[in-house]
């Protein structure tokens, strides 16, 4: 938890040079930022191949199912995988992204849910995932409060950035962000203008959530750089955006921006560039529909 004294990285950074043979292992929400800093990031575990048959012998192996099922077992001594629900452990696994404290805190609700019901509970997660174990800290205790203490490292223009990115399915470009990050030339757009020249520029915004690990770069097509949250944490993210009373406006920015996508690929699907293009649409295809909901 070294992100409660950030301010003393550059206190590591002398013990560092002045002790040739020291290594120092810190763990922490945001990196430290020093020259000579090795960045090991923990990602969630790994997750069941869903387009595979499920056999529970091979399926007790993945990591998640593994964690999910130790736990189930300690909430119920009558707990067990079986042919009959290794389909549905293995989508509540995946549901919750893989996260190991979302994967312990489901889990004790084996006592009390089927893995049938656990599942059609977490078509919300957050409002199941609390009563966690009492020997850990308060901030361990519900996921929404793991949540909120990332959150609260954030500055205020990236908490803004952070709850407006939560509308895009699938992830976003530079320029997607941007389309949502309240550079409207509209007379009415929030601040702050994050593309302003006395304003944050979006891409130290975007790498203070990549820090946090609320946003994840993803590989796109052709190489172009894209930025998705897991959906536990973009479900949080759509939270805030409702709580802010932005939604409607920043889901009209989405809508434009997939709007003006749709009608650059329209010319281009028969000429010479139209794999390109298509890639493109395919990329984009969840948050094409989900603007076209939206806007129905």
């Amino acid at each position: 938890n070294f992100e409660h004294v950030l301010v003393a990285a550059p206190v590591v950074a002398d013990l560092l040079a002045a002790c040739r043979e020291l290594t120092i292992l810190a763990t922490s929400r945001k990196p430290l930022h020093i020259r000579a800093e090795h960045q090991f990031p923990v990602g969630p575990l790994t997750l069941p191949d869903l387009d595979k048959v499920l056999r529970p012998a091979e399926l007790v192996e993945v990591p998640a199912v593994e964690l999910f099922v130790r736990r189930a077992q300690a909430a119920n001594r009558e707990f067990s995988l079986s042919t009959e629900n290794a389909r549905t452990i293995a989508e509540i696994t995946v549901r919750l992204d893989g996260l190991p404290l979302a994967i312990e805190l489901a889990a004790t609700r084996a006592n009390v849910l089927s893995p049938v019901a656990l599942l059609a509970h977490l078509e919300r997660r957050l409002p199941l995932l609390t009563r966690g174990f009492q020997d850990l800290p308060e901030r361990q205790q519900a996921l929404r409060a793991t949540l909120d203490w990332s959150h609260d490292l954030l500055t205020t223009a990236e908490q803004t950035l952070f709850r407006r990115l939560a509308v895009f399915t699938g992830g976003c470009t530079l320029d997607g962000a941007a389309a949502v990050s309240g550079a409207s030339s509209q007379p009415d757009s929030p601040q702050p203008d994050f593309r302003s020249p006395n304003g944050p520029l979006l891409p130290d915004l975007l790498a203070g959530l990549v820090d946090t690990s609320l946003l994840r770069p993803l590989p796109g097509d052709g190489g172009e750089l894209r930025y998705g949250m897991l959906e536990t944490v973009r479900e949080y993210g759509l939270e805030h955006l409702a709580a802010a009373d932005e939604e409607a406006t920043v889901r009209r920015w989405h809508l434009a921006w997939c709007l003006d996508l749709a009608k650059r690929a329209e010319p281009e699907l028969t000429g010479g560039d139209q794999q390109h293009w298509f890639a493109c649409l395919q990329t984009e295809h969840d948050n094409l529909r989900a603007a076209l909901a939206w806007a129905v």
